[in-house]
């Protein structure tokens, strides 16, 4: 049974683009996917007893993130950017398991950005939407 807490998931991305180092976003509060889904297609013919189905192509799918945010960090200025420049990145979810961190790894570019002000008193947030661009890679850390 896993009993993997979520304190020190740490969110890096390759802010080049080229395949370069992973920076490490901070204040990172909350992080929800990559999920995939597979479309169906059906292939029922004059034969068939039940209606038939079989895989589709699949569809890596989003994922979304959301952060405390610091408005004079670079990091998260080039963040809230990033729907604009329309650039695909490297991301990196590392979830620490024992004995070797587990890595989540992806291509995808942000599609959603946005500051939330909340009420008074409260933290100011931001969340980000990032679809995802091909294969989700799972691994364990070397």
């Amino acid at each position: 049974m896993a009993t993997e807490l979520t304190s020190g998931i740490t969110l890096s991305v390759d802010k080049t683009g080229t395949g370069g180092s992973l920076t490490k976003l901070i204040q990172i509060t909350s992080i929800d996917g990559p999920g995939a889904s597979a479309d169906s297609i059906e292939v029922t013919d004059y034969d068939s007893t039940t209606r038939e189905f079989r895989a589709g192509l699949s569809d890596p799918g989003e994922f979304t993130f959301e952060f405390n945010l610091d408005p004079v960090d670079t990091e998260q200025r080039w963040l809230m950017g990033l729907p604009a420049a329309g650039t695909t990145h490297d991301f990196q979810i590392s979830i620490p398991t024992s004995p070797k961190k587990t890595l989540i790894s992806f291509a995808g570019f942000a599609t959603a950005a946005s500051p939330g002000f909340g009420a008074p008193g409260e933290v100011i947030t931001g969340s980000a939407t990032i679809k995802v661009a091909g294969a989700v890679t799972w691994s364990t850390e070397a």
